[in-house]
């Protein structure tokens, strides 16, 4: 059973949050105002975060700042202005919780700087995200070269999404995507080494815990348009592999699939960060080149600022792959003998999505 729920992506948290930090290319000593945020159709609260870049010699040295004491604040189409506050003093600027976007309106973010200067984004538009139709598996197998330089082969899904586009425009999508799963320990085989009596290990059996979910937050993002099918009432999309190894099948996968709207200029710059991030090195590649914000000083055009101010509506949609979806016979125990506590992102209670 497919489960359609709608959920909160701001820009920020997938820059600075889910997805790492992107790194912006200099070749010269520079000082950039990098402006990083969005708002959504979800509950807030929104971040807006500021930063500057600096390059001591060259890109490997590049860092950026906190920019604090800033004033910064959203304007609406409507005429409504709400204003930001930095918290905690980290360059992190925070709407209140209950403001929210609207598919349709238009928004402009001003900032105004401790020494006075004033920035001002372009006005954006909250475009409305589409119907997700369904998420589609294949099993595969996928090689890849390893940090060790090896090629490793592994098996897993490819992912597609079935949307059903709106034929009489253009539509871009940014997607991000988790997914959790069930596993198995042995808690009452544990045992632990006795360094002040026998020397040896001993059992330690624990009475907690044998049966725990481990929730995975995937780092990763992709892009889509429908450039190249503009027009069909449903279109496909090939978003991304998940690799699945056999702790993973102990019952099944719960897949959560998160797509975002994007605007056209929304689309240009995470294209540019895609680019950026994941592109092979091959000898047809484009070469990455410095992405500018949509956000301008107002007395001087001509400054340079990275980063990227834009509002979305994101729809998200889940489905569970079970073992009989993997066409192979694996061993989805774990043999381990202690709590399933012990592994990173779990949790002993159930979601409540689980029996959805």
């Amino acid at each position: 059973m497919l489960v359609v729920k709608r959920l909160s992506w701001t820009m920020w948290m997938l820059l600075a949050g889910c997805i790492d930090p992107y790194d912006y290319p200099f070749k010269e000593q520079t000082n950039y105002l990098v402006v990083e945020g969005a708002i959504t159709t979800e509950p807030g609260p929104y971040s807006v975060t500021l930063t500057t870049t600096r390059n001591i010699g060259n890109e490997e040295n590049a860092f950026k700042l906190r920019v604090q004491n800033a004033k910064v604040s959203i304007t609406t189409s409507t005429g409504s202005v709400v204003r930001l506050i930095d918290q905690d003093t980290s360059g992190v600027y925070y709407t209140s919780g209950n403001f929210r976007g609207q598919v349709g309106e238009k928004y402009k973010l001003t900032i105004v700087l401790e020494n006075g200067e004033s920035y001002e984004s372009e006005q954006v538009e909250l475009l409305p995200m589409p119907d997700i139709d369904s998420i589609g598996i294949e099993y595969a197998s996928q090689k890849y070269i390893s940090q060790a330089n090896t090629v490793i082969e592994r098996t897993g899904f490819y992912t597609r999404a079935f949307i059903n586009d709106p034929p009489e425009t253009e539509n871009a999508y940014l997607v991000n995507w988790d997914y959790t799963y069930k596993i198995f320990t042995h808690p009452e085989l544990a045992t632990a080494y006795d360094a002040e009596g026998c020397e040896c290990w001993v059992a330690t059996p624990k009475a907690c815990c044998s049966v725990c979910w481990v929730e995975e937050k995937v780092p990763d993002f992709t892009i889509a348009n429908d450039q190249l099918n503009n027009g069909s009432s449903v279109t496909q999309y090939d978003l991304f592999f998940l690799p699945v190894v056999g702790i993973m099948l102990y019952e099944k996968i719960y897949l959560e699939v998160t797509i975002n709207s994007l605007s056209k200029d929304a689309y240009l710059f995470w294209k540019s960060v895609y680019d950026s991030r994941y592109g092979q090195g091959g000898i047809f590649d484009s070469t990455p080149n410095t992405v500018e914000a949509n956000v301008y000083n107002v007395e001087d055009k001509d400054e340079l600022v990275l980063g990227y101010f834009y509002a979305s509506e994101a729809k998200t949609i889940s489905r569970f792959i079970h073992p009989t979806d993997f066409p192979e016979r694996i061993d989805s125990d774990t043999n381990y003998p202690d709590t399933c506590l012990f592994y990173p992102n779990t949790t002993a209670e159930e979601p409540e999505y689980w029996n959805e």
